[in-house]
């Protein structure tokens, strides 16, 4: 029996907390302190990375990683590799892993010969670790597999599911994530988050996107994730190695969990590297929720009266319950004005002022979607002969103060 233990779909921008207890594969609960912290240690032949929730082994002399739980069930293993789907020809010669740590970072150059292939670096947290490659530039065609090389690929044997938060599928043994949400027909919606997860003899293992990549789909494909990056579109950095988007690797209780911490090391973390302005007010980066998906599961047209205040508040309930209870951007969808255009609330939401102050205290912004570019009869733009036809002019004398009125 599929787990489909979420009604909604991913309209949401969602999150998270890391939780003190883990799912492993024969279904007992194990308590852990997550408050311990990783422990890296090495010899000459092997890294061990310790954590209450997993540990890793990585083979230093071929950078083959090994996945276990903390009870040594295992999740996966993988080389440490980035393969481009029409690869350039190496020069001859063995492989060689150059490998440094530095506090909780370990980094790694891959020699072929004189020539450096590619080098990445991996950073530990309790419940995930990031891997982020730099890899040499292709003169042509598109795509790359993480994880896989000419003779290696993901251990995926005993894995039992598969799940993409992509809503056309959660499971499938192919999962994806579109992003472009056009080529789906779904571009009302942000793209799903970007994370893909597995159930393993070790228990529920994801694989995420930190950064939102220069591509169309993330997908599982070929015992590898794949990316259809196209690489004349990407520039190569001072030493020639082009960055790829970071990859978050977590280990979850169940594969809604796995969403929500994706969610929560993405919007609490800084590893994008993408720049913020100082003067950006901290709520620019808090998680965006819309009810939009939800409407569509219900069938709600934007005007149906089964849109409602009450109905928006037990959603917005329910999110606070199952994702987030504060510190979000709530966007309300839809026809919540008694017409198109005009700022005053239909009678189906009659108490929005008050359900909005109501929001703020609780640490939740509020956005109105508001098509001010439409009027219907008997509304202020249309008594302040703004119309033209059925839209308004942004061009009239007045428009300035008709949107300062509301």
């Amino acid at each position: 029996m599929h787990r489909f233990q979420s009604k909604y779909l991913l309209s949401l921008i969602l999150v998270f907390s890391i939780f003190a207890t883990f799912n492993c594969s024969n279904n007992h609960m194990m308590t852990v302190d997550i408050k311990k912290p990783v422990v890296i240690k090495q010899d000459s032949l092997l890294f061990s990375i310790e954590s209450p929730l997993y540990s890793l082994i990585i083979d230093k002399s071929n950078g083959h990683a090994i996945i276990c739980n903390s009870n040594g069930e295992k999740f996966t293993s993988f080389p440490l590799s980035v393969t481009p789907q029409q690869p350039l020809a190496d020069p001859p010669g063995t492989q060689k892993f150059i490998w440094n740590l530095v506090a909780n970072q370990i980094n790694c150059q891959t020699m072929t010969g004189d020539r450096l292939v590619n080098k990445f670096s991996l950073n530990f947290s309790t419940n995930y670790f990031t891997i982020k490659f730099y890899i040499a530039a292709q003169t042509s065609g598109a795509g790359l597999y993480f994880f896989k090389d000419s003779a290696r690929h993901m251990d995926t044997d005993g894995w039992r599911e598969f799940f993409s938060p992509e809503p056309d599928d959660y499971y499938t043994p192919h999962p994806m994530v579109d992003i472009r949400t056009d080529r789906d027909q779904q571009w009302k919606f942000a793209p799903a988050p970007l994370n893909l997860s597995f159930l393993t003899p070790g228990g529920w293992i994801s694989f995420g996107l930190v950064d939102l990549p220069e591509a169309t789909a993330f997908e599982f494909r070929d015992h590898a994730l794949y990316l259809d990056i196209p690489w004349q579109a990407l520039q190569a950095g001072q030493s020639q190695l082009i960055p790829l988007p970071a990859i978050a690797i977590s280990v979850n209780q169940d594969e809604w969990q796995a969403v929500r911490d994706f969610s929560k090391i993405v919007f609490q973390k800084k590893f994008s590297g993408n720049s913020h302005q100082q003067n950006q007010p901290s709520w620019w980066r808090y998680p965006i929720v819309s009810p939009l998906g939800e409407m569509a599961r219900n069938q709600f047209a934007e005007n149906d009266s089964g849109y409602s205040l009450t109905w928006l508040e037990d959603y917005v309930a329910f999110v606070q319950k199952q994702w987030i209870d504060s510190n979000f951007v709530l966007i309300v969808e839809g026809k919540w004005n008694r017409a198109y255009g005009d700022p005053e609330p239909s009678a189906n939401f009659s108490g929005l002022r008050d359900f909005i102050d109501e929001c703020h205290r609780q640490g939740i912004r509020v956005v109105l979607s508001w098509k001010c570019w439409l009027v219907e009869p008997d509304t202020r733009a249309a008594e302040w002969g703004l119309h033209d036809g059925e839209l308004c002019d942004a061009t009239h004398k007045l428009f300035p103060a008709y949107v300062d009125s509301c």
